[in-house]
């Protein structure tokens, strides 16, 4: 029975999906498909249309193509992504490389899928034209290697194979794909527009669209064009093209078929967010510690933010000395403290907040475990084997955990000191050994609760302009909703600038110097904003704008304050505030307030001649409840604006992180794709808080950078940067501001897209 009847996928019900993708396939490891014509077809123009999610970021893997000898001096079409991130097509005669394009971005992304469009024209003109890359509907600039030759391709030759997942079977395990298709197609003499597999929806976001031309045959998919569906569970080749040009498997069976899709994507155990010894396969849901007395742990693709149901299976254990946890927690350490279900030799137990407590049994190899948490209420139910450890999650009785923050991370660890452990993960991708409670649901994006904005750009965007050139295209109104801009110019050392529509306030984020008086600067107008000769905003200048609303969890709040007393002032944020920032109107030191810091602290946002403190200690300095917020006796007398916010699902984020001081830096979980980041280190600082943004850089990875806390120009970031992936940030510099080794930092983000819809990046 196919593993849809088993679990079905919930409608979405909300925003704009997409087409529905019921089924695709898991490439992992030595699998792939092929196929030998029989008739030459067209050798100047082909067109490869795919849905993927990349499953293992560590090492390249063959897309499609041929080569006629294990050696690059040979006949050859290859595209493959590289190892180090990129896509690469090439193709060459005999002794001769004809062509090789790279993209510029990387893809690292590995919690969501893209869709990759691939057009070789060969006949074309122009020589930069002929081979084409689009993901996500937008033509990626690439860099020419070998300029691309009006050659023939070795494809759609008859006799000659064409192969799906590697090069052609030569056996090197560096070749084999390992990412999860859907999909799947392929063009002879013709090439559809990405338009045809895909569409923007209103809010800006990429989108599933069923090809019409499917199963009409060669009159659409040339002679040699296939398409694979992946829906046949007895024949995971066949091809729905309408050609009948179906494709060998290799190494592919039923247990190839996932319905992790475009349309219902997943959750995985995360390579990005692991320890060194954790080893992942099976499409990242099977966990193996890689060494003996050494932690793996990993967390997960999906933050749970809905009720939701999974297994996870012992499916190896052979071992005298070994630890199993599941864990549920909001730390990013380790996870022997927090709220799981955890196993070793003296059987199950129970480990809330650092004590265990003895349940019945003791694991075994081929245990299934079961975990139903309950986010609306903060519970957690564990049980093995088709049962319960404790109460019933369908009745709601007996939890064997309460009281569960709702920013919780699930993780899973594993440790032995000899023998073999393996724990295997199913979020409902395949089917569940037990019935899914009633009233949760899988681990998936279909099953996510809707999210409350829709559209993040509506509350938080960003614009970028030149030659002091205003905006006028807000989709708010910023003077009767309220707004506050922050502006700084790029191409020269200049102050920032924070704007506000409520208070008409004016203030640099750079220095301790009091209000600005600036009536060439910025005006706000019914749908933007216009600008003046001030040489602030000149020169090419980013604006993150920022609008007043309880429902994205912000406010502007002005407020008079005397030393000696608190301040309690009202606000309109919707709920507990977790990030504010402080300006006092006359002069001085700029407060940053973050919810990681406590109420007993701030960080001087100014950074003052190259001076930077660490977090400064002050009792009771910020405080606030769902509607009101208090600065401390010790904030200097004066008239100040405090601009704060809240963590709103789907939007906004503010979290502590530790830093790794590596490539392989630290992974801040999102429920969103971030489009704004600001983070900085606890500590001292060599300059202060940095501000990264998805709009200067449109593709992975992410350098373009600048510091709130100085006047200095935009830099770009050295190495790798940082990779916006879909459910969060991926630190891939080394800089003591952010990335200290085991040093505590603070990060603030805003979303681009919800994690519902988020497309890999």
């Amino acid at each position: 029975m196919s593993i849809l009847f088993d679990n079905p996928p919930p409608a979405i019900g909300c925003g704009d999906p997409g087409d529905p993708i019921d089924f695709a396939c898991l490439y992992a490891g030595a699998q792939y498909f092929h196929r030998t014509p029989t008739v030459t077809g067209n050798r100047r123009l082909v067109c490869f249309s795919e849905w993927v999610k990349k499953t293992d970021i560590g090492q390249g893997g063959m897309i499609f193509g041929y080569t006629s000898a294990a050696s690059q001096n040979s006949n050859f079409l290859n595209a493959v992504s590289l190892s180090t991130g990129e896509l690469q097509v090439s193709l060459g005669t005999g002794l001769t490389v004809q062509g090789t394009v790279k993209t510029k971005s990387k893809y690292r992304d590995v919690a969501s899928h893209s869709h990759r469009h691939i057009v070789l024209d060969l006949d074309n003109p122009i020589a930069s034209e002929r081979i084409q890359i689009t993901i996500d509907g937008i033509r990626q600039p690439v860099d020419i290697l070998t300029a691309v030759a009006s050659v023939d391709l070795w494809a759609n030759v008859a006799g000659i194979p064409f192969f799906v997942g590697v090069n052609s079977g030569f056996g090197s395990a560096n070749l084999y794909r390992n990412e999860i298709a859907s999909e799947t197609a392929w063009f002879d003499g013709f090439a559809p527009a990405a338009t045809e597999f895909g569409y923007f929806n209103a809010y800006g976001d990429w989108m599933h669209k069923a090809f019409s031309g499917k199963g009409e045959g060669a009159a659409v998919y040339g002679v040699n064009g296939f398409h694979l569906d992946y829906a046949d569970l007895l024949d995971i080749g066949k091809d729905v093209s309408g050609n009948g040009n179906h494709l060998s498997a290799f190494g592919l069976t039923a247990d190839n078929q996932v319905t992790d899709t475009p349309t219902n994507n997943f959750a995985t155990l995360n390579p990005l967010s692991k320890t060194t010894y954790a080893g992942l396969t099976d499409g990242n849901l099977t966990l193996t510690p890689t060494a003996v007395a050494q932690d793996a742990i990993v967390g997960v693709t999906q933050l749970p933010r809905h009720d939701i149901y999974f297994e996870c299976e012992v499916s190896q254990l052979v071992a005298t000395s070994y630890g199993i946890l599941v864990a549920l927690d909001n730390s990013d350490g380790p996870v022997y403290g927090y709220r799981g279900l955890y196993g070793n030799i003296d059987g199950w137990a129970k480990q809330i907040d650092g004590s265990a407590t003895l349940l019945s049994g003791v694991p075994a190899a081929c245990d299934v475990i079961r975990i139903a948490y309950k986010y609306s209420t903060g519970e957690v139910w564990f049980g093995v084997n088709g049962g319960w450890f404790e109460g019933d999650p369908e009745a709601g009785t007996g939890a064997s955990a309460t009281g569960i923050p709702s920013d919780v991370i699930l993780k899973l660890y594993t440790y032995t000191n000899g023998g073999a452990v393996q724990l295997r993960l199913n979020f409902g991708q395949r089917a569940f050994d037990a019935p899914i409670p009633k009233g949760f649901g899988t681990h998936s994006a279909a099953a996510m609760s809707c999210p409350e904005i829709l559209n993040p750009d509506d509350y938080v965007t960003a614009r970028i302009r030149t030659a002091g050139d205003g905006v006028n295209d807000l989709p708010f109104n910023p003077i009767t909703n309220g707004a506050v801009v922050i502006s700084h110019r790029l191409d020269i050392a200049t102050g920032w600038r924070v704007n506000d529509s409520v208070t008409g306030t004016v203030w640099e984020t750079n220095t301790a110097n009091a209000e600005l008086v600036e009536p060439d600067g910025l005006t706000f107008t019914d749908d933007g904003y216009d600008i003046g000769a001030n040489a602030a905003y000149q020169g090419t200048r980013i604006d993150y704008i920022f609008r007043r609303s309880p429902k994205a969890g912000f406010d502007i709040v002005p407020i008079s304050h005397v030393n000696g007393t608190p301040t309690t002032v009202p606000h309109k944020a919707g709920g507990i505030i977790d990030f504010a920032l402080y300006f006092p109107c006359a002069g001085g030191n700029r407060r940053l307030f973050h919810k990681a810091l406590g109420s007993n602290a701030y960080i001087r946002l100014n950074n003052n001649a190259g001076s930077d403190p660490a977090a400064i200690s002050e009792t009771g300095c910020f405080q606030s409840t769902a509607n009101t917020l208090t600065l401390g006796s010790n904030t200097p007398t004066g008239d100040g604006v405090l601009l704060v916010w809240r963590s709103v699902p789907g939007l906004s984020a503010f979290e502590k992180y530790v830093g790794k001081n590596s490539v392989d830096g630290a992974f801040v979980p999102f429920d969103f794709s971030p489009r704004l980041c600001m983070f900085r280190l606890m500590g001292a600082a060599e300059k202060g808080l940095l501000v990264i943004d998805a709009d200067r850089d449109e593709g992975n990875p992410v350098r373009a950078a600048h510091v709130m806390s100085t006047s200095e120009a935009e830099t770009v970031t050295a190495g790798d940067g940082f990779d916006m992936n879909s459910n969060g940030l991926k630190f891939r510099a080394i800089g003591s501001d952010y990335s200290g080794l085991g040093n505590d930092h603070i990060i603030c983000a805003w979303a681009q897209t919800p994690g519902k819809f988020a497309r890999a990046r």
